[in-house]
């Protein structure tokens, strides 16, 4: 059995430069540190392979959950602007509060299709609301990143309209963009195409 007590004699001996991967992986598990600096045998090549890997990991995290805290910034702020002139306009003019609410009510209720079908899995996105409101990004990371990442799809798209007349095919864009590994972060046609319009919007 490999435990922490049963590896000590080997870390503790400074004579051996260079631990066994199976000593080392064990010692990495057990210290239980963020930190590689504060691991005993913090500059073994198995150890630092280790906490590299433990790295990329919880990048790929830590933007999944970025993602999520963005998409609930986005919806709490646009129900609040609701909010906000439902009650300015309740008293002097209920027909314009009960519109705004009829707005905001459409606008969860298509987020809430909207999630329900990428917890499903679905790759089919449910219309886009009608209500002028920004719409959170997609946590599945299909959006924009870096300008560059943001100059290639409105150049891409915007040859792919040059050279194909007639009404914008979004699913052969898309398809032809995977293609050439330009779409690898875009889950659908449909998160392609709101992420183009965004991209054109704030540019």
């Amino acid at each position: 059995m490999l435990t922490k007590q049963s590896i000590d004699p080997f870390i503790d001996n400074r004579d051996i430069n260079a631990l066994d991967p199976l000593v080392a992986f064990v010692h990495f598990l057990t210290s239980g540190q963020q930190s590689i600096i504060s691991i005993d045998r913090w500059d073994g090549p198995t150890v630092i392979k280790l906490y590299l890997v433990a790295m990329e990991m919880v990048k790929n995290d830590r933007k999944a959950e970025n993602d999520k805290v963005e998409a609930l910034q986005t919806i709490c702020q646009a129900t609040q602007s609701r909010f906000e002139k439902i009650l300015l306009t309740v008293f002097d003019n209920p027909n314009q509060a009960k519109r705004y609410a009829d707005a905001g009510r459409n606008y969860s209720a298509s987020l809430k299709r909207k999630y329900d079908t990428m917890k499903q899995g679905s790759s089919n996105t449910p219309p886009e609301v009608t209500t002028p409101m920004e719409l959170p990004k997609d946590f599945d990371g299909a959006s924009c990143s870096t300008n560059s990442k943001n100059e290639k799809l409105i150049a891409f798209i915007n040859t792919w309209k040059q050279n194909n007349n007639g009404r914008m095919n979004w699913s052969a864009c898309w398809e032809e963009g995977k293609k050439k590994d330009l779409f690898t972060e875009y889950s659908n046609s449909h998160s392609l195409k709101n992420i183009y319009h965004k991209v054109k919007n704030d540019s």
